[in-house]
């Protein structure tokens, strides 16, 4: 897979430096609107410990975090190569104490290069997620379940959940994550990658999904 000029740019950079120079930049897929459904536990901000983490520009406390993205058939193209490029960039920010799992999902979900344990942000763990990254590809339907499936499953459990998505997806997902979640209470940050404006039938799902985990949830006008 032939890397786009911009994650070829990425990939060239030393770990850390894609970001020391300039802050986060989505204005190229438009403007973040309904940055919304900020929980009870303040901010937006959940799980525990000293670092960090960023992704779509919504912020995560803790020291794991995990990603589970959309790869579906819709994303082919321009949010493909968004979504590439906002884990980059995202992975390349952590700090070396944290740690990552990347399960990208369509009908079904597999972790990034089948890599199901937690991936130290070491120098080498970011070389290796950038390389692993390019090779992403969209086909497929819109079941986040198997993706959040693997994330729970994985010892020990993640400090915050990103949750990305630009479709739809079956109504029984909110109620399934939430009793997956019952006994950790990770806060989940959903991501919605859409048109001008929300469906309003996904976003009460995202939604729903970020207030019962505490977590948060975003719109984001996509390409």
């Amino acid at each position: 897979v032939t890397p786009t000029p911009e994650i070829a740019e990425l990939l060239d950079a030393a770990p850390g430096d894609a970001l020391s120079a300039t802050s986060l930049d989505i204005s190229d897929i438009g403007p973040v609107v309904g940055a919304g459904d900020i929980s009870e536990g303040g901010e937006g901000l959940g799980g525990s410990g000293g670092g960090g983490a960023s992704f779509f520009g919504v912020e995560a406390q803790g020291n794991r975090f995990a990603y589970i993205v959309d790869v579906s058939g819709s994303m082919e193209g321009a949010r493909l190569q968004t979504l590439q490029l906002e884990l980059i960039r995202s992975i390349d920010s952590l700090l070396e104490t944290s740690q990552f799992l990347i399960v990208p999902y369509s009908s079904d979900a597999t972790p990034l290069a089948n890599r199901r344990a937690w991936t130290d942000a070491s120098s080498n763990g970011k070389g290796w997620a950038k390389n692993a990254i390019t090779g992403l590809s969209a086909q497929g339907g819109t079941d986040p379940r198997p993706g959040f499936a693997i994330v729970f499953e994985t010892k020990p459990i993640p400090d915050a959940i990103y949750f990305m998505t630009d479709g739809e997806f079956d109504d029984v997902v909110p109620d399934e994550v939430s009793a997956r979640n019952r006994r950790f209470k990770v806060p989940i940050h959903c991501i919605y990658i859409g048109d001008d404006e929300p469906v309003p039938e996904i976003e009460k799902k995202m939604r729903l999904i970020a207030r019962q985990s505490r977590g948060t949830y975003r719109f984001i006008k996509g390409p």
